[in-house]
């Protein structure tokens, strides 16, 4: 690399140059993907018409839908039987590559609370304030400028902007893929004076597909009525 970047780097953050955009990503994607087997990884409303109902999502482990790449509605079914045992299907849907990305930023914040996403979380992984402050010790102009007029605080700006650009290449990385989870969910109801459901307690099990093939997946069920 020009004026001999690429070992000035490797001088300044030793064994680690090479990893440090990628070993904070792969930590942060890795920490906020396990947080989905917590019982309460998806939250939503289900509201019934007939025979028919709709399952508002409204939180996906840490994010929300749009940010975790779902749709806010989906279409759903529902029944009961004499034994006040509730049954309920649904479809859901997303970008898997908007998901994993959207909750990697609370494990980002875990070690930058100054970080207002996972990009500026990562550039500060990265450190591009020391970045700048090399390029710039060995530019055109040493200890002033990197290249043309681009001091130091022109070159942080750089990585900063080709960091943000990075990570905007991970939440697109799906495309138009979509992964599917279908849900049947069952449980014993609790019935109020009024013969409405009051509360449900119960499991769910499904399949889920991506790209990568099919799985079968389950957890456990609990729902209130609205106050």
């Amino acid at each position: 690399m020009q004026n001999g970047w690429d070992s000035a780097l490797e001088n300044a953050f030793g064994k680690t140059a090479a990893r440090r955009l990628r070993d904070p990503a792969q930590r942060w994607l890795s920490a906020g993907l396990l947080t989905l087997n917590a019982p309460d990884a998806l939250l939503g409303t289900v509201t019934a018409k007939g025979s028919a109902a709709s399952f508002e999502l409204r939180q996906v482990g840490s994010a929300s839908p749009s940010d975790a790449g779902f749709d806010d509605r989906f279409a759903a079914s529902w029944s009961a039987d004499s034994s006040d045992t509730l049954i309920l299907g649904t479809d859901l849907s997303w970008v898997p590559s908007r998901l994993a990305t959207a909750l990697a930023l609370d494990p980002a914040r875990l070690e930058f609370p100054e970080a207002t996403s996972s990009a500026s979380a990562l550039a500060l992984a990265v450190d591009c304030a020391q970045v700048g402050n090399v390029l710039a010790q060995y530019g055109v102009t040493p200890g002033i400028a990197a290249f043309g007029t681009c001091d130091q605080s022109c070159t942080a700006a750089l990585c900063r902007t080709a960091v943000a650009s990075a990570w905007a290449k991970a939440e697109a990385a799906s495309g138009d893929a979509l992964a599917t989870l279908s849900i049947t969910a069952t449980g014993a109801a609790q019935v109020g004076d009024d013969a409405e459901a009051t509360a449900v307690v119960g499991s769910w099990v499904g399949e889920l597909q991506t790209l990568g093939g099919a799985a079968p997946v389950s957890g456990a069920l609990t729902a209130s009525s609205a106050r």
